[in-house]
């Protein structure tokens, strides 16, 4: 099926199946260099999604984990995995988070104070299938707040960023019980995580918000694709 690449008022970022960064010091505007190479990671699989800047120095990696010996879950499934690495690439500290089936953290949001919030989706919570999960962290990583978001249906995480108000915004998919057809969807919350709205954009064959930033009229700019041939190629709204 044709997938579309849709705009409504969204930023994907691609990584490798593999779990490793190369970090790129740039010294002109026509060389640069590899400043080191690192790889993350257990016994079985890790796959990673998002990488941000940390207030006080270093970097943070949102992934999921399957190998068992760090894994908090059932062995068979896999769990929410953050990475806190410093300006070199060595590891500060690493954690897992989850429940007995399938989760997974696909972007963060850093925090001013040191912590950071974590969007992702769950099979091991709420009411649907997958359903999506908002987290907030402190500046030690300990879990302030976890929310779930979504209906009954199936719901999955891509983008997140902060309002001008404090709260907090998840761009992913929805799908309604008995539909096929997933819809582009963001949701707000305020500061604690608490919903405040929701709306979808889609037609009949598909579509998936991946990205989400704010724009300078306090509204939004989200970005994904679409399946449906019937819909224009190029679509923006606010």
């Amino acid at each position: 099926m044709l997938a579309l690449i849709t705009f409504i008022m969204f930023r994907y970022e691609l990584m490798s199946k593999i779990l490793f960064f190369f970090f790129l010091s740039f010294s002109t505007a026509i060389s640069s260099q590899v400043s080191f190479m690192a790889t993350y990671g257990g016994s079985d699989t890790e796959y990673p999604y998002d990488i941000v800047p940390r207030a006080g120095g270093g970097y943070l990696i949102s992934a999921f984990t399957a190998s068992p010996e760090l894994k908090v879950g059932f062995p068979d499934y896999q769990d929410n995995y953050i990475i806190h690495v410093d300006d070199t690439g060595n590891v500060v500290t690493s954690f897992s988070i989850g429940g007995d089936f399938v989760e997974s953290f696909t972007q963060l949001f850093p925090l001013d104070d040191g912590g950071f919030v974590a969007a992702g989706h769950t099979l091991s919570y709420g009411v649907g299938e997958y359903e999506m999960q908002l987290m907030r962290f402190n500046e030690t990583n300990e879990l302030v707040w976890a929310k779930r978001l979504g209906g009954s249906g199936y719901d999955q995480a891509y983008g997140l960023t902060q309002a001008s108000d404090g709260g907090f915004v998840v761009a992913g998919l929805y799908t309604a019980p008995g539909d096929y057809a997933s819809k582009a969807y963001a949701i707000k919350t305020d500061n604690d995580g608490n919903y405040e709205w929701s709306f979808y954009y889609g037609g009949a064959f598909g579509a998936t918000a991946l990205s989400i930033e704010p724009t300078n009229d306090n509204g939004f700019i989200m970005a994904g694709y679409s399946s449906d041939k019937k819909q224009n190629k190029l679509c923006i709204s606010c």
